[in-house]
């Protein structure tokens, strides 16, 4: 396990790294006996003389406090499947303290984060994206803040083909006997020496 770091402000001052050490010791002394003072850049010639009096070593200094892979991965993540029902998933969050879980698919792709069906009792939804709150039984939602786009990485999406919507649904034969015009070629592409122009 990594340590606990412990400090004040950027380009901290004598309060900000003093009390980062003696806020780390204390935590050392009661529940975290892995917590180290660190300051957020190079202490200035004061403080550096005041530590020196004191005895105190130079907290380490912590110039990035992004967090790094190891700092939020893990070997046994908590997961939610797209097919189990939102209440379980509820309390496995509640349980780990966690506000977002990774929703699966069947191969274990990520489907999304945050989504949840249109009522806890729903069923057959697929909802995909971040946030989002199923549209009913045996739906299926794709969505996104910025958008959502398609494998052609197109945001244009042909409209909903659902016949429950749709009447006078007749067969049209118009386009067949164009699309039986179209012939398939096979060919070689020439050498670099056999193009010669091209007209």
């Amino acid at each position: 396990m990594s340590s606990l770091l412990v400090f004040g402000h950027q380009n901290p001052d004598t309060d900000a790294i003093c009390s980062a050490i003696a806020y780390a010791d204390f935590l050392r002394a009661t529940t975290r006996p892995d917590a180290l003072a660190a300051c957020c850049g190079t202490p200035n010639q004061r403080t550096e003389f005041a530590l020196r009096k004191a005895g105190i070593p130079t907290p380490r200094i912590i110039m990035d406090i992004r967090p790094e892979i190891e700092d939020v991965c893990t070997r046994n993540p908590v997961v939610a499947r797209h097919d189990e029902v939102f209440y379980d998933v509820y309390q496995r969050m509640q349980e780990g303290g966690l506000r977002a879980i990774p929703v699966l698919d069947d191969e274990n792709q990520i489907m999304g984060r945050l989504t949840k069906p249109s009522a806890a009792d729903g069923y057959q939804q697929v909802v995909i994206g971040h946030n989002l709150t199923g549209k009913g039984n045996n739906t299926a939602f794709i969505g996104g803040s910025s958008g959502a786009y398609n494998g052609a990485n197109s945001s244009s999406w042909t409209t909903t083909s659902d016949e429950r919507i749709k009447k006078n649904i007749v067969d049209n034969n118009s386009g067949l006997d164009l699309l039986n015009q179209i012939q398939i070629r096979n060919f070689e592409y020439r050498t670099e020496e056999e193009i010669i122009d091209f007209d």
